[in-house]
């Protein structure tokens, strides 16, 4: 009894802090019991949709920028339901970020679909602008590691398991598992064999794609 109760008054503190945080920030959906836990660092919450129950620990950057230099957006970060985000997780989005539902994030993850442009040589970097490079779409079902890189331009694939520390430059299977930098495929799920393919059978020494 003690127990479920416990539950029950964390239960409720969770809805009531997701609901102020709700208010506070005007984003373009904060799902039942979904919060982003403080300290954080929110740009456009109005841009970012985010479903129920989904958990994104302290220290996180959701950057999701319309303005810069000059230059204007329309980006949208999008992240389902149930997903748990470990701490100092930063998106960088000025496109389409989109992640899927029950998907489960490292701490330190980066995903980003921009990177700033660097082609005016007497112009520091910091000065120039913010290029688009690709969607990220991160499907349902699928884990990041701690420490990973997941570049622009990238899927990873339903139930796909991106290792520790790997940086991902190209698409990642659905039900395969990738490490590295850059990161390849390292095992991949076969349903007609019934059974997990290692090694060379997994397409083990070429990019993920």
């Amino acid at each position: 009894m003690r127990e479920t109760t416990q539950r029950g008054v964390a239960g409720m503190a969770l809805r009531i802090a997701s609901s102020a945080q709700r208010r506070v920030h005007r984003f373009g959906a904060l799902g039942a019991g979904s919060i982003i836990r403080p300290p954080y660092t929110i740009v456009s919450a109005r841009r970012i949709f985010i479903g129920a129950g989904t958990i994104i620990g302290p220290n996180s950057l959701l950057s999701v920028v319309t303005d810069h230099l000059g230059a204007h957006y329309t980006p949208t970060l999008r992240i389902g339901d149930d997903c748990s985000i470990g701490q100092n997780f930063v998106v960088g989005c000025i496109d389409e970020v989109t992640i899927g539902d029950r998907v489960l994030i490292s701490s330190n993850a980066f995903i980003g679909d921009t990177i700033h442009g660097y082609r005016e040589i007497d112009r520091a970097i910091i000065d120039q602008p913010l290029e688009k490079r690709g969607a990220v779409r991160v499907e349902d079902g699928a884990f990041i590691g701690i420490n990973a890189i997941v570049l622009p331009g990238v899927t990873i694939g339903r139930n796909a398991v991106v290792g520790a520390g790997a940086v991902v430059t190209h698409d990642v299977p659905a039900f395969s598992v990738v490490a590295g930098n850059p990161a390849s495929i390292i095992r991949r799920y076969d349903f007609e064999q019934q059974r997990w393919l290692v090694g060379e059978h997994a397409g083990s020494g070429e990019r993920a794609a």
